[in-house]
């Protein structure tokens, strides 16, 4: 039967469920600003928020509007590096579903690791 294509916004969905549940304890282990959680629920809220928009688009489309969602929005260093990393992962993505097999592909991106 193949892989089934894998739902981008369930996905981020679940992710930025589990950081707003950790946050207090990211940003407690961000000794510098004490914000890194906070910072990182806002990334992914509005990353979820942008692949939802975009829900019926590939994968690849709903990456890339993320990605310059995240680039025109929020200016810290990590919303940035996502915003990158999303436009990177889109540009190698296009034309593929994404499945449990590219899923991984697809983590490595997001945190700049090819």
């Amino acid at each position: 039967m193949g892989n089934p294509q894998l739902d981008l916004a369930s996905i981020f969905q679940t992710v930025t469920g589990t950081l707003a549940q950790n946050k207090e304890a990211l940003n407690e282990a961000d000794t510098y600003n004490h914000d890194h959680g906070t910072h990182m629920v806002d990334i992914f809220s509005t990353i979820t928020n942008a692949v939802g928009d975009k829900q019926g688009s590939d994968a690849a489309a709903q990456l890339k509007y993320a990605g310059e969602q995240l680039l025109k929005g929020d200016h810290s260093g990590s919303a940035d590096m996502y915003g990158k990393n999303l436009l990177n992962a889109a540009s190698q993505l296009q034309g593929q579903n994404l499945t449990a097999d590219s899923g991984m592909q697809l983590v490595q991106m997001l945190l700049g690791a090819q």
